[in-house]
Parts: C-alpha cells; structure tokens; sequence
C-alpha cells in the first residue's frame, strides 16, 4: 500500500528541496564568480619590439600577485612595427589598474623565466576599460647591459675629454668600477647559466638542445623551408604557409597524450649579422605558436588539461644537432615529443 503524506510531510518535503536548490544555486554562482563564468575577464592590449621569451600562457603579475596569463601574442606586418600582446585579466582588479598603467616583461629570478608585470598606474587617472591599449616599458637582459656597459667603457678609454679630468686618479678609479662592475655581471650570467642547469630548475628554461633533443621521446618532426610558410626574410604568414599549418594542426590535435609537449625551432639564415637572422627566426616560431593555438588550440587536451607549446629560435650552426632537419637554413621545425615508459 502507498504510504500517503500529511499536510505538514508534503511541505516540509518542499521546503527541504526549495533549500538545497538555493544552496546548489549558491554554489553554482561561487564557483562561477571564482572562474569567471559569468562574468568576462578583463582584456588588455600593449605591444613591445620584442617579446623576451614570454609567450601564450605567461603569467601576468599585479603589485605581486597573479591575476592572469598572457592570452595571444600577434606578430607585426613589417619588421619596424611592434608585436602586440593581449593580456587576460581577473575582471575583481579592474579597480586597481588606471588608463596610465604600464607594462614590462621582468625575468623571475635569475633561472631565466618570464612574467608580465603591470605597473597599476597613479590614483588620479580614471579605470581602464575592455579592449584599452596600455604603455610598455622595454626591458634590457644581461647581454644588452654588458654590451652597453662595454660601449661605455672603450669610449671613455679612448675618450680624449676623460683623460683630460682634473683628477687623473679618479679617471682611473672610475675606468677600474668599471670594469670590476662589467665582471660582476658576467660572473653573474654564468652563474645564471649554471643555475639553469641544475635538475630541478632547467624544466623551467628554454634550451635549443634540450627541447629539440629528447632520447626519452618518440618524436614526430615536420620541416617547412622559410618560403612554404613565410614572405621570404619576414615572419607573415602567407596564405599557403597558413594552410599548410591547418593541414599539420590535424595531426596535432589528433595527438591527445597528456605528457606530450610541442616545440617550434625556427633555424636562422646565415647573415653578416647573426643577430638579424636570430631575431627573424625568434619571430618566425613566435607567429607559427600563436597560429597554431589561436586557430586551432593545439595547446589544449580536453576542458582544463593544456600541454606546452614552445617557441625558440637557433643559429643556423644548430642545425647540426637537429638530426631529422635536411632542408638548407633558413628553416622551421614543429616536434611533437611524447614520452615513453
């Protein structure tokens, strides 16, 4: 026989269910306030001559706190235009950050990692809005600081008007600070580079060999030449470089092992001024990565999984060490590397 509710039963029932629907609801909203889903997060553009490592992912950094990621990273028509970066933001920080704020790409430490860090600007200045353009700073690494420091100090030897300063023992205590200043700085990039070295830390840092050669790894490797994806000497994409990487995204995407990492080495043509091709050929993996993630989302596994996609540029002497790359520089590589065991 069915059992029949009083009065009283039924609306208790009602109650209780009413009751767990708000606090399920409740929870709903939290959760979505936490990641928000309800509400779009803060985006932000500002552009840079160049990008120092950072890439799709980075975090970005507010008065020390994390409050976002890079989101993309557009490569410039011509070699003189800036590369754009659009920054993904908490949306609960808008408050903090002003029409006047500023951003910079900082090492963290001395291991070689990158992050964003935004200067939030001063009080006066009203709040940024979706969509703003916000001023850069440039950041100068050791290489620029010792070479400047170098420029400094042959022109100061050679300079007739300071060996002619009063005080001929200060000219020379001046020329020794600076030349035990520039020896400090190179015992400290070789100490950066020793860290980087160390087992725990160098799977924080790029490295060509280390991410072009992977024993551990079954690798799959494809070679274009400059001229299949590129306007010659330039990192535009032409319209049949672009359809070539929508035919290589398919085998990408298709490759849905958690552990497995993407790296794109980009190798430089041999030029009178190495650090012309270097910088061509940075750029070069920089605009493959972001095609590849922004159209196609290689970087992602599933809901929340993401895997790494790593840009770098080589001296076209690395080619040597890419033992599956026959193709004459300048060229570009796109591994796959899945571990094994």
């Amino acid at each position: 026989m069915t059992p029949i509710l009083s009065r009283q039963q039924f609306y208790g029932l009602l109650l209780a269910i009413a009751a767990a629907a708000c606090v399920g609801a409740g929870l709903v909203y939290s959760i979505g306030q936490r990641h928000q889903l309800w509400s779009g997060p803060l985006v932000l553009e500002t552009s840079f001559d160049r990008v120092h490592g950072a890439a799709a992912g980075t975090r970005v950094r507010l008065l020390g706190k994390d409050v976002g990621e890079v989101d993309t990273i557009l490569m410039p028509e011509r070699p003189s235009q800036p590369v754009v970066m659009r920054l993904r933001i908490d949306v609960a920080v808008k408050p903090l950050i002003r029409v006047d704020a500023c951003a910079r790409i900082v090492p963290e430490g001395l291991i070689g990692g990158k992050v964003v860090e935004l200067d939030p600007g001063t009080d006066a200045a009203p709040e940024v809005h979706g969509g703003d353009h916000i001023a850069s700073r440039p950041v100068a690494d050791f290489g620029e600081i010792i070479s400047r420091l170098d420029s400094s100090l042959n022109a100061l030897t050679r300079s007739s008007i300071g060996k002619l300063m009063a005080d001929p023992a200060a000219y020379q205590e001046l020329v020794t600070m600076l030349r035990q200043g520039r020896g400090t700085l190179v015992s400290l990039q070789q100490d950066a580079e020793a860290i980087k070295s160390l087992p725990i830390v160098r799977g924080y840092v790029s490295d060509p060999v280390r991410e072009i050669l992977r024993p551990e790894c079954r690798s799959e490797r494809r070679t274009f030449a400059e001229g299949d994806l590129f306007e010659p000497g330039t990192a535009i994409l032409t319209p049949a470089g672009r359809e070539r990487l929508d035919w290589l995204a398919a085998r990408l995407v298709s490759i849905r092992d958690s552990n497995s990492e993407i790296v794109v080495a980009a190798f430089a043509a041999r030029t009178g001024v190495p650090q012309v091709g270097m910088t061509i050929a940075h750029r070069q993996s920089e605009a493959v990565c972001s095609y590849l993630i922004n159209h196609h989302s290689v970087h992602k596994l599933g809901w929340f999984s993401r895997r790494k996609v790593t840009p770098i540029g080589c001296a076209s002497d690395d080619v040597a060490m890419d033992t599956g790359n026959r193709l004459p520089c300048p060229c570009l590589d796109v591994i796959v590397h899945i571990p094994q065991g």
